[in-house]
């Protein structure tokens, strides 16, 4: 596999590297947005998916951590099991204690319109995810001044 990467559609997307990624998140400038980014790394999750984990869907298993996750884009959406890493897993766990929150409450609350312009009349519509790394400085989350 060769990148970027043409889909079957023509459309052509570019993939950031781990390292790309990692300086991302050191970019970020709150926890929670920190979690997010990397939920969305670790999981492959979409956006919308993500934020409607709950503290619930975190399942500890004997060897780590699953997510119960229900996928978007599906004709019949149904919970489905997502292993994850372990330093994830413990991210999360770790998180939510803190936090005091309860088992139904959302890991991400509020966060619905994360990825709305933080500037009106910047853009006419919802940010796309992709590609995140030019979305998210519009949204003022993430610091890329220094990459």
């Amino acid at each position: 596999m060769s990148f970027p990467l043409t889909i079957a559609t023509g459309k052509e997307y570019s993939h950031i590297t781990h390292e790309e990624a990692v300086r991302i998140w050191n970019s970020a400038k709150l926890p929670e947005v920190r979690l997010f980014l990397k939920v969305l790394w670790f999981t492959g999750l979409r956006i919308g998916e993500a934020l409607s984990l709950t503290v619930r869907d975190l399942v500890k298993v004997e060897n780590g951590y699953d997510l119960i996750v229900t996928r978007e884009k599906k004709k019949t959406p149904r919970p489905e099991t997502l292993p994850i890493p372990l330093e994830l897993g413990t991210l999360l766990d770790d998180y939510w204690k803190a936090k005091g929150m309860k088992r139904s409450d959302k890991f991400f609350p509020g966060h619905e319109n994360v990825f709305q312009p933080s500037q009106p009349g910047l853009v006419s519509s919802p940010l796309s995810p992709v590609p995140v790394s030019h979305n998210i400085p519009l949204i003022g989350l993430v610091d890329f001044s220094g990459l």
